[in-house]
This record gives C-alpha cells, sequence and structure tokens, in this order.
C-alpha cells in the first residue's frame, strides 16, 4: 500500500523495535514500500527476521540488528 508524493528512494531508514508484529514492524515495510534500505533492530531478535524477509520481499535491502538502544556504550 503504497502512499502518493512519499517517497523514500535512495534512502536508509533505521526503525527500532521492529522485531514486534505491530507497528513498528509497519513502519519498516511502509519505508521499504516508499522505496527505502531498512536498518531495523530489537533488544529481542526473534522477530527481526520475519521483519527483514517482509523488507527483502518488497525489493529493498534489510539489515537486522539485535541492540538494546536504551544502554550507552563506552560512556557516550
Amino acid at each position: 500500500m503504497t502512499r502518493p508524493n512519499f517517497s523514500l528512494e535512495g534512502r536508509v531508514a533505521l526503525v527500532t523495535g521492529a522485531g514486534w508484529r505491530g507497528i513498528e514492524e509497519a513502519i519498516a515495510l511502509t519505508f521499504a514500500e516508499a522505496g527505502a534500505d531498512v536498518a531495523i533492530c530489537d533488544i529481542d531478535s526473534s522477530g527481526l527476521g520475519s521483519t527483514a524477509e517482509g523488507i527483502k520481499a518488497l525489493g529493498r535491502r534489510a539489515l537486522a540488528i539485535q541492540a538494546d538502544v536504551s544502554k550507552k556504550q563506552n560512556g557516550r
């Protein structure tokens, strides 16, 4: 379901929490439909694979990363 006048062609999007079936997954897939390659991350990696496959099925590249974005690393 492509949105009119909404193009992310040539862009890369990062969606956190995209390992769950819900709004985050829908956002990742909508970005892919709009032409973006999508990096997805979640603290729980169990759902990342299916979201990444959905992105790839739309002809876009997907990168799935298990990460906790609420934690600082190396004091930064």
